[in-house]
C-alpha cells in the first residue's frame, strides 16, 4: 500500500524522530519488517497501523503528507495478509507501506505533481488557519508570483481578478509579494502585508527585502541538500549493515579505510 508525500518521499516510519508506543515497530528497517511479514512473525495490517499512528502523532507539525487515506491502507494491507496465508508468492517488500512522492502520477490517489505549494510559515492575524494551507500554482498573489517568477505590489482593495486573494482581509492596506529563487529554482514566495496607513513601499524597501528573499531561497535550499545528503548517508550505512558479504573499502594503495 501506498501513501502521498508531498516532500520527503520516505516511509512512514521515518518521518520523525519522535515514536510513538507501538512495540517498536516503526523502528523497524524496511527489511527487517518484510522478513518479520513473510515468516509470519507480523501482520502488515499491525505494521500499517503502528505507521499510521506515528503519522497522527507528528504529521501535524512535519506536514510530509499530501494525501493520506488510513482505511484504505489498512483495507489493502489486509487483503496483503490474506495473500500471504493462502500461500501465494510474495514480493521482496510485501506488505511494507511506502510513501510515494508526488511528482509520481498514480491511479487512486491525486496528484499535485508541483501544481501547489504549502503554507509553513505565517505571521499576525489569522495565522492559525494559513499554516498548512494548500496553494495552488497559479491561484491568489501568491500562486500568480509563484507562476510567474516576479514580485508584485499591490496597494490599498485588491479589484484585478488575477490577483484575487484567496484568504482576502479587509484591514491590509498594502502587500509585497516576492518568489524565493535560488539557482533558477523556485523555492517558494514571500508574502508581507501592511495593516496600517502609509505610503506605497518604497523602490529601497523593495530592494532590501529583494536581498533577503534571495540570501532566505539560498538557505532554504542548501537545508534540503544536506537532509537529503544525510538521508542518503543513512540508506547507504543501512545497506552496509544489512550485506550479507562483507564490503571493505580500500585507497590507492589497497590499504583498508575504517
Amino acid at each position: 500500500m501506498f501513501f502521498r508525500a508531498s516532500r520527503c518521499g520516505c516511509p512512514t516510519y521515518c518521518t520523525s524522530d519522535r515514536v510513538v508506543s507501538d512495540g517498536g515497530l516503526i523502528e523497524l528497517t524496511a527489511i527487517e519488517a518484510a522478513e518479520r511479514i513473510a515468516n509470519g512473525d507480523l501482520a502488515s495490517e499491525e505494521y500499517t497501523a503502528a505507521c499510521l499512528e506515528q503519522i497522527a502523532a507528528v504529521d501535524g507539525t512535519v506536514r510530509a503528507f499530501a494525501h493520506l487515506d488510513p482505511d484504505e491502507a489498512l483495507r489493502q494491507a489486509r487483503a496483503l495478509d490474506e495473500h500471504r496465508r493462502n500461500g501465494k508468492s510474495l514480493g521482496p517488500l510485501h506488505g511494507v507501506p511506502v510513501a510515494i512522492k508526488d511528482i509520481f502520477d498514480t491511479e487512486d490517489m491525486p496528484t499535485e505533481d508541483g501544481s501547489a505549494f504549502l503554507i509553513t510559515a505565517a505571521r499576525g492575524k489569522g495565522r492559525d488557519a494559513l499554516l498548512g494551507a494548500r496553494v495552488p500554482i497559479g491561484d491568489g498573489i501568491a500562486g500568480w508570483v509563484a507562476a510567474r517568477g516576479e514580485a508584485l505590489v499591490l496597494e490599498g482593495e485588491v479589484k484585478d481578478e488575477r490577483f484575487a486573494p484567496l484568504h482576502p482581509r479587509a484591514e491590509i492596506q498594502s502587500a509585497l509579494c516576492m518568489p524565493m529563487i535560488t539557482r533558477g529554482k523556485l523555492v517558494g514566495v514571500l508574502n508581507v502585508n501592511c495593516t496600517r496607513a502609509r505610503r506605497a513601499f518604497t523602490l529601497g524597501q523593495i530592494k532590501v527585502l529583494s536581498i533577503f528573499t534571495n540570501a532566505a531561497a539560498a538557505g532554504i535550499e542548501s537545508a534540503r541538500l544536506h537532509e537529503e545528503q544525510r538521508r542518503a548517508d543513512a540508506r547507504y550505512r543501512e545497506v552496509l549493515h544489512m550485506a550479507a558479504d562483507g564490503i571493505i573499502s580500500v585507497d590507492e594503495e589497497q590499504r583498508s579505510l575504517q
